[in-house]
């Protein structure tokens, strides 16, 4: 989902408190600076209040908690937010060393692997390479 949809769905932060699951965005000027997802939104904002600085935000409610932690690592991959330093662990976007790790291989065999079934990364985020689990199939991986 763009940003731009994300965000023509923004609602008063009133109307969100009753909700359950939600993906927000810490915007300082014309920059996002954070993306979470919380159960409370009450509770993350006013944490949030406390250690960083930001002029606006902006939430976008979901109907599970699946499709909550899929559009937070989408969002965090996309945008790299500033004071995100990781992205979250989601099952269907394993990173390079989950994967070699299940494998079982190492690393030049891991590339071998990549390599012969055409798999690129999803994202790069401070320098580890997710996938994408429809991408790994194609190796045969089970996840």
């Amino acid at each position: 989902m763009e940003l731009n949809v994300i965000l023509s769905n923004k609602r008063d932060a009133k109307s969100l408190l009753e909700e359950e699951y939600s993906v927000y965005f810490l915007i300082e000027g014309e920059e996002i600076i954070y993306i979470g997802k919380s159960t409370n939104y009450q509770n993350r904002l006013h944490q949030h209040k406390i250690d960083k600085e930001f002029d606006s935000f902006y939430v976008h409610s979901c109907k599970n908690r699946s499709e909550m932690e899929i559009l937070e690592f989408k969002m965090i991959a996309k945008y790299k937010p500033i004071l995100n330093k990781t992205l979250p662990t989601v099952e269907i976007y394993p990173s390079a060393n989950k994967l070699k790790s299940y494998l079982n291989m190492g690393a030049w065999e891991f590339k071998r692997f990549l390599k012969k079934y055409d798999i690129k990364p999803f994202t790069e985020y401070n320098v580890l390479n997710y996938y994408e689990m429809q991408d790994l199939l194609k190796g045969g991986i089970i996840w």
